[in-house]
Protein backbone atom coordinates (compact mmCIF):
# COMPACT_ATOMS: atom_id res chain seq x y z
CA UNK A 1 0.00 0.00 0.00
CA UNK A 2 1.13 3.17 -0.95
CA UNK A 3 0.44 6.36 1.29
CA UNK A 4 1.80 10.39 1.08
CA UNK A 5 3.50 11.37 4.04
CA UNK A 6 0.33 12.65 6.29
CA UNK A 7 -1.68 9.91 5.33
CA UNK A 8 0.73 7.70 7.66
CA UNK A 9 2.51 6.47 4.90
CA UNK A 10 4.23 3.07 4.96
CA UNK A 11 6.96 3.68 2.63
CA UNK A 12 8.65 6.92 3.28
CA UNK A 13 10.75 8.49 0.90
CA UNK A 14 12.82 11.18 3.06
CA UNK A 15 14.25 14.23 0.85
CA UNK A 16 17.73 13.68 3.39
CA UNK A 17 18.59 10.05 3.22
CA UNK A 18 21.71 10.11 1.04
CA UNK A 19 21.63 7.09 -1.24
CA UNK A 20 24.37 5.46 -3.05
CA UNK A 21 24.82 2.86 -5.83
CA UNK A 22 26.74 0.81 -3.54
CA UNK A 23 24.68 0.57 -0.73
CA UNK A 24 21.38 0.56 -2.98
CA UNK A 25 19.52 -1.83 -4.67
CA UNK A 26 19.30 -1.06 -8.12
CA UNK A 27 19.88 -4.52 -10.53
CA UNK A 28 19.60 -3.49 -13.84
CA UNK A 29 19.76 -6.19 -16.51
CA UNK A 30 22.32 -6.23 -19.69
CA UNK A 31 20.62 -8.87 -21.56
CA UNK A 32 17.11 -8.17 -23.21
CA UNK A 33 14.24 -9.82 -21.37
CA UNK A 34 12.55 -12.47 -22.90
CA UNK A 35 8.82 -13.20 -23.19
CA UNK A 36 7.37 -9.65 -22.86
CA UNK A 37 4.41 -7.94 -24.23
CA UNK A 38 4.78 -3.93 -24.01
CA UNK A 39 7.79 -1.55 -23.93
CA UNK A 40 7.17 -0.66 -20.36
CA UNK A 41 6.94 -4.14 -19.04
CA UNK A 42 10.90 -4.84 -20.58
CA UNK A 43 12.28 -1.44 -19.70
CA UNK A 44 11.04 -2.16 -15.97
CA UNK A 45 12.67 -5.25 -15.93
CA UNK A 46 15.84 -3.96 -17.50
CA UNK A 47 16.05 -0.89 -15.12
CA UNK A 48 15.41 -2.93 -12.11
CA UNK A 49 12.12 -1.59 -11.25
CA UNK A 50 10.72 -5.10 -10.68
CA UNK A 51 11.02 -8.72 -10.78
CA UNK A 52 8.56 -11.64 -12.22
CA UNK A 53 8.61 -14.29 -9.43
CA UNK A 54 5.38 -15.94 -10.87
CA UNK A 55 2.72 -15.58 -13.84
CA UNK A 56 1.13 -12.04 -13.32
CA UNK A 57 3.10 -11.82 -9.86
CA UNK A 58 5.93 -9.13 -9.19
CA UNK A 59 8.05 -7.51 -6.81
CA UNK A 60 8.37 -4.04 -6.95
CA UNK A 61 11.64 -2.85 -6.27
CA UNK A 62 13.30 0.18 -4.89
CA UNK A 63 13.20 2.40 -7.93
CA UNK A 64 9.58 1.62 -8.27
CA UNK A 65 8.54 2.54 -4.63
CA UNK A 66 9.78 5.77 -5.56
CA UNK A 67 8.20 6.24 -8.19
CA UNK A 68 4.36 5.03 -7.48
CA UNK A 69 5.22 6.99 -4.60
CA UNK A 70 5.71 10.43 -6.47
CA UNK A 71 2.47 9.43 -8.69
CA UNK A 72 0.39 9.12 -5.75
CA UNK A 73 1.64 12.18 -3.78
CA UNK A 74 0.29 13.70 -7.39
CA UNK A 75 -2.92 11.99 -7.04
CA UNK A 76 -3.71 12.71 -3.45
CA UNK A 77 -3.04 16.14 -3.99
CA UNK A 78 -5.92 16.21 -6.56
CA UNK A 79 -8.19 13.56 -4.52
CA UNK A 80 -7.54 17.04 -2.09
CA UNK A 81 -8.12 19.56 -4.51
CA UNK A 82 -12.03 18.03 -4.67
CA UNK A 83 -12.50 17.50 -1.00
CA UNK A 84 -11.92 13.76 -1.20
CA UNK A 85 -10.59 11.90 2.25
CA UNK A 86 -8.55 9.51 2.36
CA UNK A 87 -9.82 5.74 4.30
CA UNK A 88 -8.99 2.21 4.19
CA UNK A 89 -11.75 -0.96 3.42
CA UNK A 90 -10.79 -3.89 4.15
CA UNK A 91 -9.00 -5.63 1.38
CA UNK A 92 -11.70 -9.06 2.41
CA UNK A 93 -15.19 -8.86 1.21
CA UNK A 94 -18.29 -10.91 3.01
CA UNK A 95 -20.33 -12.98 0.03
CA UNK A 96 -23.80 -12.00 1.22
CA UNK A 97 -22.69 -8.44 0.78
CA UNK A 98 -21.62 -9.31 -2.97
CA UNK A 99 -24.75 -11.21 -3.63
CA UNK A 100 -26.90 -8.34 -2.12
CA UNK A 101 -25.18 -6.16 -5.00
CA UNK A 102 -25.39 -9.07 -7.54
CA UNK A 103 -21.65 -8.99 -7.82
CA UNK A 104 -20.56 -12.33 -6.36
CA UNK A 105 -21.83 -13.57 -9.93
CA UNK A 106 -21.29 -10.99 -12.18
CA UNK A 107 -17.45 -10.85 -11.53
CA UNK A 108 -17.28 -14.66 -12.53
CA UNK A 109 -14.61 -16.19 -12.48
CA UNK A 110 -11.89 -12.64 -12.20
CA UNK A 111 -12.77 -12.67 -8.73
CA UNK A 112 -10.25 -14.13 -6.26
CA UNK A 113 -12.73 -15.82 -3.80
CA UNK A 114 -11.78 -17.78 -0.34
CA UNK A 115 -13.37 -19.15 2.84
CA UNK A 116 -12.31 -18.53 6.70
CA UNK A 117 -11.61 -21.27 8.91
CA UNK A 118 -15.64 -21.03 9.66
CA UNK A 119 -16.30 -21.53 6.25
CA UNK A 120 -17.68 -18.56 5.86
CA UNK A 121 -17.06 -17.36 1.81
CA UNK A 122 -15.26 -13.99 0.82
CA UNK A 123 -13.74 -12.15 -2.26
CA UNK A 124 -11.09 -10.09 -2.45
CA UNK A 125 -12.78 -7.24 -3.25
CA UNK A 126 -12.75 -5.79 -6.79
CA UNK A 127 -13.70 -2.36 -5.73
CA UNK A 128 -15.46 -1.47 -2.44
CA UNK A 129 -18.80 -0.04 -3.23
CA UNK A 130 -20.67 -2.06 -1.12
CA UNK A 131 -18.23 -0.97 2.26
CA UNK A 132 -18.27 2.29 1.29
CA UNK A 133 -21.99 2.32 1.46
CA UNK A 134 -21.80 0.55 4.58
CA UNK A 135 -19.63 3.11 6.01
CA UNK A 136 -22.16 6.00 4.40
CA UNK A 137 -25.56 4.44 6.28
CA UNK A 138 -23.58 4.96 9.57
CA UNK A 139 -23.95 8.69 9.38
CA UNK A 140 -25.99 9.69 6.28
CA UNK A 141 -29.40 11.56 7.79
CA UNK A 142 -30.22 14.23 5.65
CA UNK A 143 -29.24 16.01 2.32
CA UNK A 144 -26.99 18.16 4.91
CA UNK A 145 -24.66 15.78 5.35
CA UNK A 146 -23.75 15.54 1.31
CA UNK A 147 -22.33 15.80 -0.89
CA UNK A 148 -18.57 13.78 0.28
CA UNK A 149 -16.60 11.63 -1.10
CA UNK A 150 -13.84 9.31 0.28
CA UNK A 151 -10.93 7.37 -1.35
CA UNK A 152 -8.45 5.00 -0.93
CA UNK A 153 -4.84 4.12 -3.01
CA UNK A 154 -4.25 0.23 -2.30
CA UNK A 155 -4.17 -3.24 -3.94
CA UNK A 156 -6.47 -4.72 -5.76
CA UNK A 157 -6.30 -8.43 -7.14
CA UNK A 158 -8.14 -10.49 -9.82
CA UNK A 159 -7.64 -13.88 -10.96
CA UNK A 160 -6.63 -13.12 -15.20
CA UNK A 161 -6.35 -16.12 -17.29
CA UNK A 162 -3.76 -15.03 -19.22
CA UNK A 163 -1.86 -12.08 -17.30
CA UNK A 164 0.47 -9.81 -19.95
CA UNK A 165 1.92 -6.73 -20.45
CA UNK A 166 4.06 -7.05 -17.35
CA UNK A 167 1.95 -4.95 -14.58
CA UNK A 168 -0.36 -3.55 -17.02
CA UNK A 169 -3.06 -6.65 -15.78
CA UNK A 170 -1.52 -7.98 -13.56
CA UNK A 171 -2.83 -10.49 -10.69
CA UNK A 172 -2.37 -8.04 -8.11
CA UNK A 173 -2.07 -4.39 -8.51
CA UNK A 174 -2.30 -0.55 -6.69
CA UNK A 175 -5.65 1.02 -7.31
CA UNK A 176 -7.14 4.66 -6.02
CA UNK A 177 -10.59 4.01 -5.94
CA UNK A 178 -13.32 6.99 -4.60
CA UNK A 179 -16.55 7.12 -4.42
CA UNK A 180 -19.41 9.77 -3.55
CA UNK A 181 -22.40 10.00 -2.29
CA UNK A 182 -25.31 12.68 -3.36
CA UNK A 183 -28.92 13.97 -2.73
CA UNK A 184 -29.62 14.74 -6.23
CA UNK A 185 -28.41 13.90 -9.56
CA UNK A 186 -27.72 17.40 -10.10
CA UNK A 187 -25.17 17.21 -7.30
CA UNK A 188 -23.81 14.20 -8.71
CA UNK A 189 -23.84 15.95 -12.30
CA UNK A 190 -21.69 18.97 -10.74
CA UNK A 191 -19.47 16.67 -8.77
CA UNK A 192 -18.44 14.30 -11.55
CA UNK A 193 -17.36 17.13 -13.60
CA UNK A 194 -15.16 18.02 -11.05
CA UNK A 195 -13.65 14.87 -10.77
CA UNK A 196 -13.46 14.37 -14.28
CA UNK A 197 -11.53 17.63 -14.47
CA UNK A 198 -9.70 16.60 -12.00
CA UNK A 199 -8.55 13.23 -13.48
CA UNK A 200 -7.52 15.55 -16.42
CA UNK A 201 -4.89 17.48 -14.66
CA UNK A 202 -3.58 14.30 -13.03
CA UNK A 203 -2.97 13.14 -16.31
CA UNK A 204 -1.39 16.39 -17.71
CA UNK A 205 0.69 16.96 -14.65
CA UNK A 206 2.36 13.80 -15.86
CA UNK A 207 3.33 15.03 -19.46
CA UNK A 208 0.72 12.19 -20.70
CA UNK A 209 -1.12 12.08 -24.05
CA UNK A 210 -4.17 10.87 -23.01
CA UNK A 211 -7.52 10.81 -24.42
CA UNK A 212 -11.09 11.04 -22.16
CA UNK A 213 -13.43 8.17 -23.77
CA UNK A 214 -17.19 7.48 -23.81
CA UNK A 215 -16.95 3.70 -22.57
CA UNK A 216 -18.87 0.81 -20.94
CA UNK A 217 -19.78 0.43 -17.82
CA UNK A 218 -19.79 -3.69 -17.47
CA UNK A 219 -19.88 -5.71 -14.20
CA UNK A 220 -19.60 -2.03 -12.02
CA UNK A 221 -22.98 -0.73 -13.81
CA UNK A 222 -24.06 2.49 -13.78
CA UNK A 223 -25.43 4.83 -16.29
CA UNK A 224 -22.38 6.80 -17.89
CA UNK A 225 -19.21 6.35 -17.20
CA UNK A 226 -15.97 7.94 -18.95
CA UNK A 227 -12.10 6.14 -19.15
CA UNK A 228 -8.87 8.02 -19.77
CA UNK A 229 -7.01 6.03 -22.32
CA UNK A 230 -2.87 7.01 -23.00
CA UNK A 231 -2.21 6.88 -26.42
CA UNK A 232 0.71 4.65 -27.76
CA UNK A 233 1.82 2.54 -30.03
CA UNK A 234 0.56 -0.61 -29.09
CA UNK A 235 -2.09 -0.63 -26.40
CA UNK A 236 -5.06 -3.07 -25.06
CA UNK A 237 -7.92 -0.95 -26.92
CA UNK A 238 -8.77 0.92 -29.96
CA UNK A 239 -10.37 4.24 -29.20
CA UNK A 240 -12.56 5.67 -32.21
CA UNK A 241 -12.40 9.56 -32.68
CA UNK A 242 -14.43 11.43 -35.00
CA UNK A 243 -13.73 15.18 -36.01
CA UNK A 244 -17.05 16.34 -34.38
CA UNK A 245 -14.94 15.49 -31.07
CA UNK A 246 -16.54 12.27 -29.68
CA UNK A 247 -14.06 9.51 -28.76
CA UNK A 248 -15.14 5.99 -27.25
CA UNK A 249 -13.86 2.24 -27.49
CA UNK A 250 -14.58 1.13 -30.60
CA UNK A 251 -17.09 -1.27 -29.15
CA UNK A 252 -19.27 1.84 -28.46
CA UNK A 253 -19.08 2.97 -32.11
CA UNK A 254 -20.22 -0.09 -34.36
CA UNK A 255 -19.25 -0.35 -38.08
CA UNK A 256 -17.06 2.69 -37.92
CA UNK A 257 -19.87 4.82 -37.55
CA UNK A 258 -19.49 8.15 -35.07
CA UNK A 259 -22.98 7.54 -32.88
CA UNK A 260 -22.89 11.21 -32.15
CA UNK A 261 -22.81 12.63 -35.79
CA UNK A 262 -23.20 9.77 -37.95
CA UNK A 263 -19.95 10.33 -40.02
CA UNK A 264 -17.52 7.85 -40.40
CA UNK A 265 -15.03 7.46 -37.37
CA UNK A 266 -11.77 9.80 -38.61
CA UNK A 267 -9.18 7.47 -37.01
CA UNK A 268 -8.49 4.94 -34.55
CA UNK A 269 -5.59 5.14 -32.04
CA UNK A 270 -4.30 2.63 -30.07
CA UNK A 271 -4.60 3.15 -26.26
CA UNK A 272 -4.70 1.72 -22.36
CA UNK A 273 -7.15 2.40 -19.44
CA UNK A 274 -5.17 4.78 -16.66
CA UNK A 275 -8.27 5.63 -14.80
CA UNK A 276 -12.07 5.22 -14.90
CA UNK A 277 -15.56 6.86 -13.71
CA UNK A 278 -18.52 6.12 -13.19
CA UNK A 279 -22.08 7.67 -12.24
CA UNK A 280 -23.99 4.92 -10.25
CA UNK A 281 -26.79 6.68 -9.08
CA UNK A 282 -28.69 4.33 -7.18
CA UNK A 283 -26.84 1.17 -8.95
CA UNK A 284 -25.57 0.31 -5.34
CA UNK A 285 -27.23 2.31 -2.51
CA UNK A 286 -30.64 0.94 -3.60
CA UNK A 287 -30.22 -2.58 -3.00
CA UNK A 288 -28.45 -1.82 -0.02
CA UNK A 289 -31.43 0.53 1.05
CA UNK A 290 -28.80 3.70 1.40
CA UNK A 291 -31.31 6.36 2.16
CA UNK A 292 -31.48 10.10 3.79
CA UNK A 293 -34.63 12.40 4.65
CA UNK A 294 -35.78 14.57 2.39
CA UNK A 295 -37.06 18.11 2.20
CA UNK A 296 -40.42 16.09 2.98
CA UNK A 297 -39.52 14.45 5.48
CA UNK A 298 -39.39 10.99 3.53
CA UNK A 299 -36.65 8.16 2.96
CA UNK A 300 -34.90 8.95 -0.45
CA UNK A 301 -32.41 6.30 -1.78
CA UNK A 302 -29.21 8.51 -2.58
CA UNK A 303 -27.10 9.12 -5.84
CA UNK A 304 -23.26 7.91 -5.89
CA UNK A 305 -20.73 7.61 -8.25
CA UNK A 306 -17.20 5.84 -8.20
CA UNK A 307 -13.69 6.82 -9.87
CA UNK A 308 -10.51 4.48 -9.99
CA UNK A 309 -6.53 4.98 -11.38
CA UNK A 310 -4.49 2.21 -11.56
CA UNK A 311 -0.90 3.47 -10.05
CA UNK A 312 1.03 0.68 -12.24
CA UNK A 313 -0.99 1.47 -15.53
CA UNK A 314 -0.24 5.06 -15.10
CA UNK A 315 3.68 4.52 -14.74
CA UNK A 316 3.45 1.87 -17.51
CA UNK A 317 2.06 5.05 -19.84
CA UNK A 318 4.63 7.23 -18.57
CA UNK A 319 7.12 4.98 -19.40
CA UNK A 320 5.25 3.82 -22.88
CA UNK A 321 5.48 7.44 -23.70
CA UNK A 322 8.96 8.54 -22.41
CA UNK A 323 11.86 6.70 -23.81
CA UNK A 324 14.52 5.98 -26.28
CA UNK A 325 16.75 3.25 -27.05
CA UNK A 326 19.15 4.10 -24.37
CA UNK A 327 16.05 3.33 -21.45
CA UNK A 328 13.55 4.81 -19.86
CA UNK A 329 13.56 8.98 -19.94
CA UNK A 330 11.47 9.84 -16.30
CA UNK A 331 9.67 13.14 -16.06
CA UNK A 332 11.08 14.60 -13.68
CA UNK A 333 8.17 14.93 -11.40
CA UNK A 334 7.90 11.39 -11.53
CA UNK A 335 11.80 9.92 -11.85
CA UNK A 336 13.31 7.56 -9.12
CA UNK A 337 16.06 10.38 -8.49
CA UNK A 338 16.31 13.86 -9.90
CA UNK A 339 20.17 13.93 -10.08
CA UNK A 340 22.89 11.20 -10.42
CA UNK A 341 26.31 11.77 -9.57
CA UNK A 342 28.73 10.18 -11.36
CA UNK A 343 32.26 9.13 -9.82
CA UNK A 344 34.41 8.57 -13.26
CA UNK A 345 37.30 6.70 -10.93
CA UNK A 346 36.51 6.18 -7.30
CA UNK A 347 40.57 5.43 -7.14
CA UNK A 348 40.78 9.00 -8.09
CA UNK A 349 40.93 11.03 -4.28
CA UNK A 350 39.77 14.62 -5.83
CA UNK A 351 37.18 12.75 -8.19
CA UNK A 352 35.78 11.18 -4.92
CA UNK A 353 36.59 14.19 -2.46
CA UNK A 354 34.77 17.07 -4.75
CA UNK A 355 31.75 13.81 -5.69
CA UNK A 356 30.67 14.02 -1.79
CA UNK A 357 31.07 17.38 -1.47
CA UNK A 358 28.63 17.68 -4.08
CA UNK A 359 26.44 14.91 -2.80
CA UNK A 360 26.36 16.06 0.60
CA UNK A 361 25.44 19.64 -0.65
CA UNK A 362 22.26 18.85 -2.88
CA UNK A 363 21.29 16.86 -0.59
CA UNK A 364 21.24 18.91 2.38
CA UNK A 365 19.30 21.44 -0.21
CA UNK A 366 16.52 18.31 -0.56
CA UNK A 367 17.43 17.57 -3.75
CA UNK A 368 16.62 13.92 -4.62
CA UNK A 369 20.26 11.97 -5.45
CA UNK A 370 22.09 8.95 -5.80
CA UNK A 371 25.70 8.94 -6.08
CA UNK A 372 27.05 6.33 -8.63
CA UNK A 373 30.05 5.24 -6.12
CA UNK A 374 30.72 2.10 -7.87
CA UNK A 375 34.23 1.14 -8.69
CA UNK A 376 32.68 -0.24 -12.23
CA UNK A 377 33.16 1.34 -15.49
CA UNK A 378 32.40 4.78 -16.46
CA UNK A 379 30.26 3.58 -19.45
CA UNK A 380 28.29 0.96 -17.21
CA UNK A 381 27.86 3.78 -14.82
CA UNK A 382 26.35 6.03 -17.90
CA UNK A 383 24.32 3.37 -19.31
CA UNK A 384 22.38 1.99 -16.36
CA UNK A 385 22.05 6.11 -15.17
CA UNK A 386 20.44 6.51 -18.70
CA UNK A 387 18.27 2.94 -18.27
CA UNK A 388 16.82 4.06 -15.09
CA UNK A 389 15.82 7.09 -16.61
CA UNK A 390 17.36 9.76 -13.92
CA UNK A 391 16.73 13.23 -15.34
CA UNK A 392 20.07 14.91 -14.71
CA UNK A 393 23.77 13.99 -14.14
CA UNK A 394 27.08 15.24 -12.80
CA UNK A 395 30.12 13.80 -13.92
CA UNK A 396 32.84 13.96 -11.66
CA UNK A 397 36.25 13.44 -13.87
CA UNK A 398 39.48 14.81 -14.41
CA UNK A 399 38.47 18.26 -13.99
CA UNK A 400 37.58 17.25 -10.16
CA UNK A 401 41.41 19.00 -9.36
CA UNK A 402 40.03 22.28 -10.08
CA UNK A 403 37.16 21.80 -8.48
CA UNK A 404 34.89 21.57 -11.51
CA UNK A 405 32.39 18.39 -12.88
CA UNK A 406 30.38 18.14 -16.23
CA UNK A 407 26.13 18.77 -15.90
CA UNK A 408 24.34 17.38 -17.97
CA UNK A 409 20.41 16.53 -18.80
CA UNK A 410 20.01 12.44 -19.72
CA UNK A 411 21.44 11.99 -22.55
CA UNK A 412 22.08 15.69 -23.22
CA UNK A 413 25.24 18.39 -24.02
CA UNK A 414 27.60 18.67 -21.23
CA UNK A 415 28.69 21.62 -19.17
CA UNK A 416 31.61 22.36 -17.20
CA UNK A 417 30.62 23.80 -13.99
CA UNK A 418 32.57 24.84 -10.75
CA UNK A 419 30.96 22.79 -7.09
CA UNK A 420 28.92 26.52 -6.66
CA UNK A 421 27.55 26.62 -9.89
CA UNK A 422 26.46 23.34 -9.59
CA UNK A 423 24.71 24.27 -6.09
CA UNK A 424 23.78 27.64 -7.39
CA UNK A 425 21.17 25.87 -9.64
CA UNK A 426 19.45 23.92 -7.17
CA UNK A 427 19.55 26.76 -4.69
CA UNK A 428 17.05 28.33 -7.08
Amino acid sequence: MIFQKKYAMLIPVKKDIKVKFSNYFIPTLKEEPSGVDYLSQKLMLKSGMMKQVSSGLFVYLPTFMRVAEKVCKVIHEKMESVNAVPVKFPILVAKEDLVATNRWDAYGDEMFRLKDRNKKEYAISPTNEEYACFMAKNFIKSAKNMPFCVYQIQQKHRDEIRPRGGVMRAREFIMKDAYSFHPSTQSLDEYYIKMENAYKEIFNTFGLDFVEVLADSGAMGGKECHEFMSVCDKGEAEIAVCECGFCANMELAPNGVCPECGKPIAKVLQGNEMGHIFKLKTRYSDPLNLTFINADGKPEILQMGCYGIGVERVICSIIEQNNDARGIAFPEIVAPFVVNIITANMKDEAQVHLSEEIYHELTALGVEVIWDDRADRLGSKLADSELIGIPYNILVGKNATEGKAEFFARCGEKTLLSKEEIIAKYKK
